[in-house]
């Protein structure tokens, strides 16, 4: 149980990151 409670909360925080990134490509390109 445990385990799947962090792996959730990894996928959760690539999900994060992941937006992070597009944004940041997205203020790069102006």
């Amino acid at each position: 149980m445990r385990k799947k409670k962090e792996n959730c909360q990894i996928k959760s925080n690539l999900k994060k990151s992941v937006k992070h990134m597009r944004e940041l490509e997205s203020t790069l390109r102006w």
